[in-house]
């Protein structure tokens, strides 16, 4: 029995079933199975099942995921099937769930460069999930890993003097190629503009075009997912995209070698970043 103030009563918690099953990671979930009688609606087509002490409520709910409506909503897809219109407004008057984000992004970005960041996002999310990264992480990147191409070259090589943005290799990238500048830029923005502060999403979003020495599981995602999203019209982009569900690395040492090829047959200078993945890549 809980007590408050004069009042006394059960506390009964009530939640989803992917929210169930991700009770072991909440914070103190030893204390917390304590405080009440924990409950769960049952999802069609879960199969995952939740700890021993959830009871699961009665009846049939709708093949809904929170989880899945949550990234839905913050890469600006219509909902309004799935939510009460009053919970839809109330979303929509708040800015919740990202939709601030990709509302500020919509405006800044060119109509092709916003689709592909919905494209990269929706595609690190499920990456995400199929090699057991954190979607939210993978999402959040994605949508902002190429904030800072609302930038022109020329603006882009002043922002990153005004920011002093300890970018490898700076003063050659100034000198031949600012729009290199635009993920170090990107991170820059993500930290100021919307207080991302997470250093893991935010050393991938630095790290989707350059690449560098070391690269964690999300780095790898999304500079993927950048390299072969939806919107990628080159030949190997699809095949790419099937792979990176089958063999990650695989999948990322194509991306590399794509984007090495590239740049040779343009004649490009080749950013010491990019040579040290691709050795570390390739077979020895």
């Amino acid at each position: 029995m809980e007590t408050l103030g004069t009042l006394q009563g059960e506390l009964h918690f009530l939640c989803g079933q992917d929210s169930a099953v991700s009770f072991p990671q909440w914070r103190n979930p030893s204390r917390l199975k304590k405080l009440a009688t924990w409950w769960y609606g049952a999802r069609p087509g879960a199969s995952a099942l939740p700890p021993a002490h959830f009871r699961r409520i009665p009846g049939r709910f709708p093949a809904i995921s929170s989880s899945k409506l949550r990234s839905d909503l913050a890469l600006g897809r219509d909902c309004t099937n799935d939510l009460h219109p009053d919970v839809a407004a109330y979303i929509d008057q708040h800015r919740l769930y990202g939709k601030r984000m990709v509302t500020r992004l919509s405006t800044t970005l060119s109509a092709s460069r916003y689709a592909h960041t919905l494209n990269v996002a929706s595609l690190a999310e499920a990456l995400a999930r199929r090699w057991g990264a954190d979607p939210a992480k993978a999402l959040l990147a994605g949508l902002l890993h190429d904030a800072g191409r609302r930038f022109r070259p020329h603006e882009l090589a002043r922002y990153a003097r005004r920011r002093r943005l300890a970018v490898p290799e700076r003063a050659i990238i100034l000198d031949l190629d600012p729009m290199l500048l635009h993920a170090y830029a990107s991170a820059d923005i993500a930290r100021r503009e919307f207080g991302v502060r997470d250093p893991e999403v935010l050393n991938a979003i630095r790290r989707h075009t350059l690449g560098d020495r070391r690269m964690s599981l999300l780095d790898k995602i999304l500079y993927v997912a950048d390299a072969c999203a939806l919107d990628r019209s080159h030949e190997t982009s699809a095949a790419t995209r099937d792979l990176a569900f089958v063999d990650l690395d695989a999948a990322l040492k194509r991306c590399v070698s794509d984007k090495l090829i590239h740049a040779v047959s343009r004649e490009a200078w080749l950013h010491p970043l990019t040579v040290h993945l691709w050795n570390s890549l390739a077979p020895r």
